[in-house]
């Protein structure tokens, strides 16, 4: 099969599951809509009820013993008492998102933290101070792959305290185990909710299952469309660059144009991190946003740890050379002038 002729075929396959999707609802989920895949408060707040014995599901410690095994890789045989605390506030009025304040069946109490990031940026020594907060007990930090926080976050932290966990993987794992668990199937409602939310965090991965699933079975019908999909992964990020290259120019000019400063632009280095690049700016009363462009294709302003996605474009790559200044102008330009004035 030649390349363009494979192309063709996973565009086919990627518009039969979004238009299977727009006919059954299933792009209908209440999470994105209201924004909560987007701000770490309601996600952690959200992980909370679920994983809280007391939660209003009323089952107990099954999501919470769920969440040990599948999660954190520990097992729930092991505490006999636990309980769940949000936003614990430390030193300086910082808060860890998640502690799981346990008893151990040796009658040892300790907390187990749980650090949520998805857009956010890393404090200084943030992860450090939190870990030394509860004791030096090892900090779980939750990211959208796994990564380990910034070096500035670490301090002087030795790895071994942190423990990377990821939507992509844990999480995703685990709502499949509370789904499809018996009790869950006895009360649809929380089956339903639980449903959507793993469809919410694959939409902000940038996962559609489904057509993942049927494009890998295209490329195993042969040796050369396994080879030609090899050659168009090893030059996407080439074009993604170029792409993006042209984006950040147009950006900062616009910038420029309406009176911000810019005041760091972090390049496309850093995108093994959670984010293809940043640009901080400023206006003339001194205040601070930034502009940040993840892997999703997605666009946020941060103003005071607010969070607001602007601009969200499947066909962001495709329609770049058309789109770039619409974008810039009638989506970005307008939620900085709603913060900075």
């Amino acid at each position: 099969m030649s390349l363009k002729y494979l192309l063709k075929q996973a565009q086919n396959i990627s518009l039969k599951h979004k238009i299977f999707a727009e006919e059954t609802g299933k792009n209908f989920n209440i999470f994105n809509i209201i924004g909560v895949t987007t701000r770490e408060v309601y996600l952690c707040r959200l992980l909370c009820e679920l994983i809280n014995p007391k939660g209003q599901h009323y089952l107990n410690r099954l999501y919470l013993d769920l969440f040990l095994e599948h999660v954190l890789e520990l097992n729930p045989k092991d505490f006999k008492n636990i309980s769940i605390e949000r936003e614990r506030v430390i030193e300086d009025l910082r808060r860890i998102d998640i502690c799981i304040n346990v008893v151990d069946k040796n009658n040892n109490a300790f907390t187990i933290p749980i650090e949520v990031k998805i857009n956010a940026k890393d404090q200084e020594n943030q992860v450090c101070d939190y870990c030394h907060s509860v004791n030096d007990n090892p900090i779980y930090y939750l990211t959208k792959y796994g990564e380990y926080p910034s070096d500035v976050s670490i301090g002087y932290l030795s790895k071994d305290k942190i423990k990377c966990i990821s939507w992509s993987k844990h999480i995703l794992n685990w709502l499949d185990e509370c789904t499809y668990h018996r009790a869950t199937g006895e009360r649809i409602p929380i089956k339903i909710i639980l449903q959507q939310f793993k469809v919410a965090i694959q939409q902000f991965l940038g996962q559609t299952e489904d057509s993942i699933m049927e494009i890998s079975e295209l490329l195993l019908e042969n040796l050369e469309n396994f080879e030609n999909a090899q050659n168009i992964s090893n030059s996407l990020d080439v074009a993604k660059e170029k792409i993006m290259k042209g984006f950040r120019s147009k950006l900062k000019e616009q910038l420029i144009n309406n009176s911000y400063v810019i005041q760091n632009s972090i390049e496309p280095a850093f995108r093994l991190q959670n984010y293809y690049w940043h640009i901080e700016i400023a206006n003339d009363k001194n205040q601070e946003a930034r502009i940040t462009y993840d892997k999703d294709r997605k666009i946020y302003i941060t103003y005071n740890s607010e969070i607001e996605e602007v601009f969200a474009e499947e066909h962001f790559y495709n329609d770049f050379y058309v789109n770039s200044a619409k974008t810039i102008n009638q989506f970005i330009i307008p939620a900085i002038k709603k913060y900075l004035g």
